[in-house]
């Protein structure tokens, strides 16, 4: 069942997260918060640029409970 339920609860929260800002957002100044948004995408992309080829992290599996479905 958890399983199954895993499966929805991004869309619940990205669903949840659009009504909230919906409600609550303050829309008729979106252009005083445009420069900030830009300004966060680029430096985003930027930071993307520069660590394409280093991981943050790498993944290593727990020898305790093994994944064995392969």
């Amino acid at each position: 069942m958890l399983q199954t339920i895993s499966w929805y609860i991004p869309f619940f929260f990205t669903a949840s997260l659009l009504i909230l800002t919906g409600c609550f957002g303050d829309w008729g100044n979106w252009r005083k918060y445009y420069p900030t948004i830009l300004f966060i995408v680029l430096v985003c992309l930027f930071a993307y640029a520069l660590t394409y080829d280093q991981p943050l992290w790498l993944y290593h599996g727990i020898f305790l409970s093994p994944n064995d479905n392969e």
